[in-house]
This record gives structure tokens, C-alpha cells and sequence, in this order.
């Protein structure tokens, strides 16, 4: 956190672009980095190796420690994945261009201790011998790695070094290899900058403004093919309106109207990088991507057949620019399904095989719209399978609600997970955020936090009370963060960080069509200035996998208000959800009925007319009742908000 504010209010990334006489053309200018007051731009071309190459930082050490951290979490995970592996583990690293990545990922490994022989395989396009005298030289440091466990011929650790084309070097050779890294690859040729259609110009103050040092993603349009990365801000001072505008007329060689406003963005696809990826999809059991251009919606767009995305984070890296990736051929999903099946035929026996099957399935696809690191800790040992069941049925309740009560709106999930940094202790899983707008027109803002509990009759009341002061802690975390500037009051030093951090978690989890646009930009455009509708609460849903818990005989669902710790006056909303194991049994069977939403983060549909929506697309058919009677949804089957007794 420290780090984001300094760089929010330090010079750094701004401007966001630049356009320079270079010989007889001009040239863009992106800033990749800043020191003690002074920005350092970097030429920026579609062939050219993009500002988020770890080669640019000025401690290439500290961008090498950092990526090895997050590859190296991966890598554990792909051993609870696949126990076999435990004998010996390949990962390769394609185009390698920070040379003390290696070593770095093989330290982070074995502070993990994954008990498994490691072999490392570098490859390089072109500065192979650089990388093996640096992968030499770390060797020469670090001994230990060299040695033979006892009884074994091969050492802990092997390291080689590859030069030439990737296809030949990688994509060659066995099947059924197990890792392969891509980090800062897919940027080199998979970014450039594009102007927008013109706008008409809606200055903002000069006083309060802030230039953001990263510029904010959009949502994913659906079906697109490219995302885009606005490099200016939707609304600024006139002064620095014209300065962009300037920027685009000397590259453009035309000029812009004085009145108007020419957007500039930068574009990242994947186009061109089809073959290689579906080529190694074939080839590893698992792809990951470590850049600013892969994500899960590029993936599913580029290969919507081969590719099953299984984990993702954002916003990493030394500048917070990187995504995380980790895919692979759709056969990995088949593994995490069939330990599922096994799992859940234990935890609920009176349901059929077939039935166990289909809902194993199901919950997969959910909990990986949520995050894929859900799916692979319940494939794991231990009781995340319970998490897995508690947050794809928090998902569906809370949506089904939703979708009755705000048809028009704008959803999206934030796993907390992805998010750590903002708290300091315990937190919640999620939050969901609505963005609609009131009867005037103006944007307004529902944000509900989440923490979902699936436990048993005998941790029931305890891990309710648990579940309470998650909540309660991400409240008062969110609740002031998020709020919206009053009239005559003085806004807090970082309130412009944490708005700017909503509208990124929400735009990196929305898939949108294009007459929500508007909504988007006028959500966006409020969350600048701070003059917003805004509505938090808090929600605990608590599921009793074999028994009752403390819900009443007769309930299968009991809504109440929380009760606050002594002395705490939240001014919103705490409530509880509980249920029993027949009413977590209906809503298992609910989600197995009504069958999968199609993929990618929640979107509501626009209006009546148009069905595009993730949500309206979930159009239950009525079981068939044999005695004439008639079933209700589980969530209108006791309603009723009851106070707790002794709050």
C-alpha cells in the first residue's frame, strides 16, 4: 500500500505518452520508469519490446525476486495438483530475457520444500550465452544445489541453457511435459498505441487533480479480441486535455479541434501468438503467462476450444503491471472434476452418481469465474472443497437476488485473494459490486461484502462469529475507502488511491457489451470527481454440510441481523445467512438444475429486450411436481429478516 501511494503521488507515469520528432516520423514515448523526480521514457513500437519488460527496471534483481515469487507459488500448486510429480518437476522458461530469473525461482522453490527434483530448462532467442555465464556464475554461489540427494544418480537441481527459435527449441519433442513460464513474452509485438474516435471535451478542475501513474484497463468487451489500456484520464484539466491532443496531432500529423478530444490507448491482443500457445497447450500440462498482455478473457477469446484458464492474478509485479495466468488443455479440468466427484460423493452420499458429476463439474466452472486458485486448493487435501461449495453458492444466492431487485445493473465479483494487500489482519472473500444508476440518471453504487462459511453441526456457531468479524473488518476497511465525497467535508490524502482501485478491480472482472458502455464511462467518470450514489452491507453466509447448526426445525433458511461487537456502530448493515444441511442441499441441487452461466465475469443484461446477460441466461425450467404442489426458490423460502435473540 505504502508503495502504490508514493508512486500515486510521485511523477511517476505521467505523462502517459509522449510523441517525439525521431528523424523524419515521429515516435511514441511510454514511461517506464522513475526516479527521485525524473521520468524515464522508453520508444515504443508494435515490434518493439514492450515498457513491461523486466530488462527496463533498474533493479533487475528486485523484478527477478519478484516474479520468481509469484511462479514459484505455481509450481507448488501443480505438485498438490499432480502428486506424481513429486520424482522430478521440468519447467521450462521461454525466451528468458532476465537472467536472474532462474536462479531466483530455483531459491523460491526451495524455500517450499517440495521435496521434488527440479530440472530448469532456459531458453533464449538470441543472448544464450549471456544467460548461461549469469545461470554459471549463480551456480558457482550456491553449492548446495549441485549435490546428489542420497541413493539418487541425478542432483537436486538441473539447469540448461537453450538458443534459438522457440518452435524448435520448446515446442519440439515429447508430450505431456509439465510447466512452461512465459514471462514478458507476449508483450514483444502484442501492444500498441491506437487513438479512439474523437470525444467531445469535459474538462475537470485543474485543483484536486491527480494523473493517475498507471493508466486503467476497460472492461473486456464481449467477443473482443484486444483489450484496451486508456493512456490519458476520461476526465482532465483543459491544459492537459491539449497537451495530449498535441501528442496525437504530431504524431498523426493532423490537427484535433480545440473542443474535442482525441483518447489514446494502448491495445494488447494475442493475435499472432495463436499457433505457439495452442502448441504448447499440447505439449505442457500447464501454460503460464507472467506479463501485461495475457489474461483469462484474451485466452478464452483466442482459444475458446483448447485452453482452460485454472488460476489468475492481477496487478502484479515491481509496478503492478503484470497479470498471472495459468492455463492449460481442457483434460487438467478433467483431473480437478474427477477428485470432485470423489469428494462430494463422500460429503453428500444421498445424492446420485450422475447427479455427483454434473454438480462437480458446475462448481468447477463457478468457482473459477470467481478464481481458479479456488478450484485447485479443493483438489488439494484439506477443507477447501467446503470453501469451494460456501462461495459458489454464496455467488448464486446473491446474484438470483440481485437479478429480481436491480435487472438493469452492472455486476461484477472481486475476489479478496487477488486484493490481500488492501488489509492489514483477516479479511473476507469477496465483494460484489453493482453499478446502476438512480432515477435521475446519476451512477449509484452497491457494494456487498461477503464471507462464505461451509462447515460442520459442531464449528457451526463458532465460525458464524468468524464469519461476522470478517465482515465487520472489511467494512471498516471499505466502508470509508469507497465512500463518496460529501459536500463541505475534506476528503482523505488517499481517497483518490482507493477509488482508482475499485474502478481497476472492477473493470479487470467485467465483460461488457456495447450499449453498456455508456453505463461503464459514467461509472468511471463519478468515481473521479467522488459524486456517486453508494451503498454498503455486509453479509455472512454460513452452510452446514451434516446438520443443523443453530437453525430452528422447520427453516432451511434464516436471515437475521448480526450482532456488532460491544461498542461498534458500524452504520450499515450485518447480516447473517444460515443454513442447514437440507437447505444447502436445495441450493446444490438448484445450481445442478439450472446448469451452468456461460463463462466470464457476471454482466447483467441491459434491459428487458436484450438477453445477453451472464445472469438472465439462467432461465430454470419448473420441476417436474407430481403432486400438484408448487416449489419455491430457496431464497423466498423464509425471507424474513428476524432479529438475533439478545442483540
Amino acid at each position: 500500500f505504502g508503495r502504490e501511494l508514493e508512486r500515486m503521488y510521485s511523477s511517476a507515469g505521467f505523462p502517459a505518452v509522449l510523441s517525439l520528432l525521431v528523424q523524419d516520423h515521429c515516435k511514441f514515448y511510454l514511461p517506464v520508469e522513475e526516479r527521485e523526480g525524473y521520468e524515464l521514457f522508453r520508444s515504443f513500437s508494435e515490434a518493439e519490446t514492450s515498457r513491461n519488460v523486466s530488462s527496463t527496471a533498474a533493479d533487475e534483481g528486485a523484478a527477478a525476486q519478484e516474479a520468481a515469487r509469484q511462479l514459484a507459488a505455481v509450481v507448488e500448486d501443480y505438485v498438490k495438483t499432480y502428486p506424481f510429480v513429486k520424482e522430478g518437476i521440468e519447467v521450462y522458461l521461454v525466451e528468458c530475457r532476465n537472467a536472474l530469473l532462474p536462479g531466483r525461482l530455483v531459491e523460491q522453490l526451495d524455500k517450499r520444500g517440495l521435496g521434488a527434483r527440479l530440472s530448469v530448462v532456459v531458453h533464449a532467442l538470441d543472448r544464450g550465452a549471456e544467460i548461461f555465464s549469469k545461470v554459471s556464475d549463480w551456480l558457482a554461489q550456491n553449492e548446495k544445489y549441485r549435490g546428489r540427494p542420497a541413493g539418487s544418480y541425478f542432483p537436486r537441481v538441473t539447469l540448461k541453457v537453450l538458443e534459438g527459435p522457440t518452435r524448435e527449441a520448446v515446442v519440439g519433442g515429447a508430450e505431456d511435459r509439465d510447466i512452461v513460464i512465459l514471462a514478458d513474452v507476449l508483450s514483444v509485438g502484442g501492444q500498441i498505441v491506437r487513438s479512439e474516435p474523437t470525444e467531445d471535451a469535459v474538462d475537470g478542475p485543474v485543483k484536486g487533480f491527480v494523473p493517475f501513474p498507471r493508466s486503467r484497463p476497460a472492461p473486456f468487451g464481449s467477443g473482443d479480441r484486444s483489450r484496451r489500456l486508456r493512456l490519458d484520464a476520461p476526465q482532465q484539466p483543459a491544459v492537459v486535455r491539449r497537451f495530449y491532443n498535441a501528442q496525437y496531432a504530431s504524431h498523426a500529423q493532423h490537427t484535433v479541434a480545440d473542443e474535442e478530444v482525441k483518447p489514446l490507448s494502448l491495445v494488447s491482443s494475442l493475435r499472432g501468438r495463436e499457433d505457439l500457445l495452442r502448441q504448447l497447450h499440447e505439449r505442457f500440462n500447464w501454460v503460464v503467462c507472467y506479463d501485461a498482455v495475457a489474461d483469462r478473457f484474451l485466452l478464452r477469446q483466442a482459444l475458446p476450444e483448447e485452453v482452460q484458464v485454472v488460476r489468475y492474478s492481477l496487478g502484479l509485479g515491481a509496478a503492478g503491471r503484470h497479470n498471472l495466468t495459468v492455463s492449460s488443455a481442457s483434460r487438467t479440468k478433467e483431473v480437478v472434476v474427477r477428485r470432485l466427484v470423489g469428494r462430494l460423493s463422500e460429503m453428500f452420499p444421498q445424492f446420485p452418481p450422475v447427479e455427483l458429476d454434473g454438480l462437480a463439474q458446475l462448481l468447477v466452472e463457478e468457482a473459477n469465474e470467481l478464481s481458479g486458485d479456488i478450484v485447485l486448493r479443493a483438489a488439494g487435501p484439506g477443507a477447501y472443497l467446503n470453501e469451494l461449495i460456501g462461495l459458489v453458492a454464496t455467488r448464486r444466492l446473491t446474484e438470483d437476488r440481485y437479478l429480481r431487485e436491480m435487472p438493469h445493473a452492472l455486476g461484477a465479483w472481486i475476489y479478496l485473494d487477488d486484493h490481500h494487500g488492501w488489509f492489514s489482519g483477516k479479511y473476507p472473500d469477496l465483494v460484489f459490486v453493482a453499478i446502476s444508476a438512480d432515477n435521475e440518471g446519476n451512477p449509484h453504487v452497491r457494494v456487498e461484502v461477503a464471507e462464505a462459511k461451509c462447515v460442520s453441526a459442531g464449528n457451526f456457531e463458532q465460525e458464524a462469529a468468524d464469519a461476522e468479524r470478517q465482515v465487520v473488518e472489511g467494512l471498516r476497511r471499505l466502508a470509508p475507502a469507497w465512500a463518496p465525497v460529501q459536500e463541505d467535508e475534506v476528503q482523505y490524502l488517499d481517497a483518490p488511491y482507493w477509488r482508482d482501485q475499485l474502478v481497476r478491480a472492477v473493470a479487470a472482472n467485467l465483460s461488457i457489451v456495447g450499449e453498456q458502455q455508456s453505463m461503464w464511462q459514467t461509472f468511471q467518470r463519478a468515481l473521479d470527481s467522488g459524486a456517486y450514489g453508494f451503498e454498503i452491507s455486509g453479509h455472512a453466509w454460513v452452510f452446514c454440510h451434516d446438520g443443523r447448526g443453530s437453525v430452528p426445525e422447520g427453516s432451511d433458511h434464516l436471515e437475521e441481523a448480526a450482532g456488532l461487537p460491544a461498542g461498534i456502530d458500524m452504520g450499515h448493515t450485518v447480516v447473517r445467512h444460515l443454513f442447514p444441511q437440507d437447505g444447502l442441499h436445495a441450493v446444490l441441487r438448484e445450481t445442478g438444475r439450472t446448469g451452468p452461466t456461460p463463462p466470464g465475469p457476471a454482466t447483467y443484461a441491459p434491459g428487458p429486450a436484450r438477453d445477453s446477460g451472464r445472469l438472465m441466461e439462467r432461465k430454470p425450467e419448473p420441476p417436474d411436481r407430481t403432486d400438484g404442489s408448487e416449489e419455491l426458490p430457496v431464497q423466498e423460502r423464509a425471507n424474513q429478516l428476524r432479529p438475533r435473540a439478545g442483540s
